[in-house]
C-alpha cells in the first residue's frame, strides 16, 4: 500500500509541483493557443508575431522557473513540447498544432488526477492504524505489517498482510 513518506509518494509531489511551475497557471497553454490561432485566422503579421514572441517569452520563463531539477521529467518533457512549438510554429498546421495542445492538456490533467489520488491514497501510521482497525472489524487477521523498502533501501509502501479468519 501507498505510504506518505515513500520515494514514491515525494516523486509524486515533486513532480505535481513542477508542472504547476511549468504550467504558470494554464498562462502557458493559453499563450500557445493564441499563437496557433492568430497563425489559423491569418492575422497580421505584427498580431502573429506578437503572439509568437509572447509564447516564446512563456516558454523561456516556464524554463527558468523549472531549472534543472531532474526529477521533474513530466514537466520536463511537456516543456520540451511547448519550446518545440514555440522555437518551430511556422512548421505546423495550426490545427494540427491545437488539437497536439489539446492532447497534452487532457493528457496533463489524466496524469494530474493520477499523482493526486496515489498522494490522497498514501497513508502514515495513523491512516495505517485505522486501515488495520476497518480491517479487524471486518473479520480480517493482520498477520504481518511493515514498511517495504527496495533495494536502495528507499521507503517504497506498507506491506501488510491479511487472513480471513474462519
Amino acid at each position: 500500500m501507498h505510504h506518505e513518506n515513500s520515494v514514491i509518494t515525494q516523486q509524486a509531489r515533486t513532480q505535481l509541483t513542477a508542472l504547476d511551475r511549468v504550467e504558470g497557471g494554464g498562462a502557458l497553454i493559453r499563450l500557445a493557443r493564441q499563437a496557433f490561432r492568430a497563425h489559423q485566422a491569418n492575422l497580421s503579421g505584427d498580431k502573429v508575431r506578437a503572439a509568437e514572441t509572447a509564447f516564446r517569452k512563456a516558454v523561456a520563463r516556464a524554463q527558468t522557473r523549472l531549472g534543472d531539477d531532474a526529477r521533474a521529467m513530466t514537466a520536463r518533457q511537456y516543456l520540451g513540447f511547448m519550446a518545440d512549438l514555440a522555437g518551430r510554429s511556422a512548421a505546423y498546421r495550426p490545427e494540427s498544432a491545437l488539437q497536439s495542445l489539446a492532447q497534452a492538456e487532457t493528457a496533463n490533467t489524466a496524469w494530474r488526477r493520477r499523482q493526486h489520488s496515489q498522494i490522497r491514497s498514501a497513508l502514515d501510521e495513523a491512516g495505517m492504524s485505522a486501515f488495520l482497525s476497518q480491517a479487524r472489524d471486518r473479520g480480517l487477521t493482520v498477520e504481518q505489517k511493515a514498511e517495504a523498502y527496495d533495494d536502495h533501501s528507499a521507503l517504497i509502501g506498507w506491506r501488510i498482510r491479511l487472513k480471513k479468519t474462519g
